[in-house]
């Protein structure tokens, strides 16, 4: 009897020894951090399009249905392939499940753990919209573009502009696909709210 309880603090200490040994130098992923902090809200951060819930892209084509900024979501699951990266959640209180298709082509110097980071957000959407215009805050809910938007607002509404095209946020214009054809141009002033062309 006594053989065996050491036999398994061994095995354990052995397990654990492993652990941390395999873990020196790999990027934790999202089921790590949600079960170092389960008990964190995760909102999304945009808004986010789909035609089919298991098929959306990184991209994020404004196409189909819209899961609007700021709703609640569960079950992050981030994985990592080299044919398909793709990062996975459920959206609350229904439980809906989506799966986002990452194409690191597009997302050039972006991994798919910044996608997931910009993906989710602590803050809920009424935190991170304190201090924008009220025409604003209406476009960002209806997934609308309008003149006067700042960039944080435009974040919100159309999400990351693919960075292969807009290499920089600084920059005056942004490119957004509004589906595998179809661009669309977002241009800023010199105080970086957008203008009508």
């Amino acid at each position: 009897m006594k053989r065996v309880q050491i036999l398994s603090i061994v095995m354990a200490g052995l397990t654990l020894l492993v652990a941390g040994c395999t873990r020196e130098g790999v990027k934790i992923t999202t089921e790590d951090s949600a079960k170092a902090g389960a008990a964190q809200k995760l909102y999304t951060a945009y808004n986010l399009w789909y035609e089919k819930p298991q098929r959306m892209y990184a991209i994020n084509y404004r196409r189909g249905t819209m899961i609007p900024a700021g709703t609640e979501v569960t079950a992050v699951r981030v994985r990592e392939s080299a044919r398909r990266p793709k990062i996975s959640f459920a959206t609350l209180p229904t439980q809906s499940e989506y799966t986002i298709y990452f194409r690191p082509k597009f997302f050039p110097g972006v991994t798919l753990q910044d996608l997931k980071d910009r993906l989710f957000t602590a803050k809920p959407l009424e935190e991170r919209t304190a201090g924008l215009k009220p025409s604003e805050i209406k476009a960002i809910q209806r997934g609308s573009l309008v003149e006067g938007m700042c960039r944080e607002a435009v974040l919100m509404t159309r999400g990351y502009p693919p960075s292969h095209e807009t290499h920089s946020l600084d920059s005056n214009t942004w490119l957004y696909w509004e589906n595998r054809f179809v661009k669309e141009a977002v241009r800023f002033d010199a105080n970086g709210r957008t203008i009508r062309e």
